[in-house]
């Protein structure tokens, strides 16, 4: 029961403790950062509300926070395989495979639960009636499959030495994402009729929002009252639930993709 699929599941699980207690600060700090500010803008604006789109924006706030923070600690896969640390690793503890699994876990895995679940505490505590409504069942499914996505993206490039890039590129995701799509969805909902240039829109919209289906779904449900698209517009956004289906194939290609890279990287 210990291994599976060729993978010490002890190892990794303690490899993945040494990683957490390495960290403990810097996810510490991102986690008072994002509840402190979810708290305040409950206790002050919250209370009451029936909109759940109105009562996603601490969550938006704490996906930032928590993304850059992701960026952060994956590109520390690239500083260990550029100074050398990951061979102490590799040659006395994990093998490549278990140590690339329990990055994923400690990075990507750990920070949705956590999000997750602090996010979900404080509505219930300050609007217990939107737990229902909220449909956080949905909520889950999406956000997992963004920051997993997230997560496998910035692993990629520090699974190549990238370090630099992890933390660059990662933090501007996690940034000029939120504008990124509302930008392509306005050209497309008031553009999306007999233009053919607005199928390279559409592609592009459809490749942003695989690599972030939780802001993509979050800004499909609120753009009829945002931009009201014309009558008979024939390019219409992609939906959510195709996003996300096509979001998780990608992902797990990444992953397949990354971890057999990693195995036969030159170290």
């Amino acid at each position: 029961m210990r291994r599976l699929l060729g993978v010490d599941i002890r190892r990794v699980y303690e490899h993945a403790t040494f990683m957490t207690n390495r960290r403990f600060l810097s996810y510490s700090i991102a986690i008072i950062a994002a509840s402190i500010f979810s708290v305040i803008f409950l206790l002050l604006l919250g209370v009451g509300q029936t909109s759940s789109m109105w009562l996603s924006a601490p969550l938006i706030f704490s996906t930032i926070i928590y993304k850059i923070l992701i960026a952060f600690q994956a590109s520390r896969v690239g500083r260990e395989l550029n100074t050398g640390e990951v061979q102490i690793y590799l040659a006395h503890t994990v093998t490549r495979t278990e140590y690339l699994l329990s990055t994923l876990l400690v990075v990507g895995v750990m920070p949705t639960l956590i999000l997750l679940l602090t996010y979900t505490v404080m509505v219930a505590i300050v609007a217990p009636n939107m737990l229902i409504s909220y449909d956080v069942g949905s909520q889950l499914l999406y956000l997992s499959a963004d920051f997993m996505m997230f997560t496998a993206l910035v692993m990629t490039l520090a699974s190549r030495g990238r370090e630099t890039a992890a933390t660059v590129i990662g933090s501007m995701l996690a940034l000029l994402i939120w504008i990124a799509i509302p930008m392509l969805l306005s050209f497309l909902i008031y553009y999306g009729s007999n233009k053919p240039w607005l199928y390279i829109v559409y592609t592009l919209t459809l490749l942003v929002s695989i690599a972030t289906p939780f802001t993509y779904r979050y800004y499909y449900n609120i753009y009829p009252t945002m931009f009201y698209p014309p009558t008979g517009a024939s390019l219409y956004p992609p939906s959510p639930r195709l996003v996300i289906l096509i979001s998780i194939v990608a992902l797990i290609a990444i992953l397949v993709l990354t971890f057999t890279k990693f195995k036969s990287r030159d170290l």
